[in-house]
């Protein structure tokens, strides 16, 4: 639901967006995109989803895969506050793409429990228009 809201934005301001899950993508190559806007859940102690985690240590593994300076980044996810690791997965993003290159365009967007309530959807959709003049 995050990606889609922040996908709504961007293309209702005529943006090209495309919505890709790692799970069901294992050929997507992040070189081929000028900004990333990367999505993953916290999950037990802090770490970010299984899934995500596997693909990008599989991905970055690929010397040819480091090369990401100069590409547009910024970080999102869902956690829940009550846990002392809440939305702990958005800064370890951010510093593995960092550590690759990547221009980190402003503070990841955390959303806590559910991203469907009118309050969660107004501060996804104000941190997604912040984005706009960063892309």
């Amino acid at each position: 639901m995050v990606a889609q809201t922040i996908y709504k934005v961007l293309t209702d301001i005529g943006k090209t967006v495309d919505i890709k899950n790692v799970s069901e993508n294992p050929e997507l190559h992040f070189q081929d995109y000028d900004a990333l806007l990367i999505g993953a859940s916290t999950w037990d102690e802090g770490l970010i989803n299984y899934l995500m985690t596997d693909y990008l240590v599989s991905y970055f593994s690929n010397p040819e895969n480091t090369m990401l300076t100069g590409k547009k980044f910024a970080a999102f996810g869902c956690g829940e506050s009550t846990y002392e690791h809440f939305c702990d997965a958005i800064p370890k993003l951010e510093e593995m793409f960092a550590k690759y290159g990547v221009q980190i365009l402003q503070p990841g967007l955390k959303i806590d429990f559910d991203p469907q309530t009118e309050e969660n959807l107004k501060m996804t959709e104000e941190w997604a228009t912040k984005l706009l003049p960063l892309l």
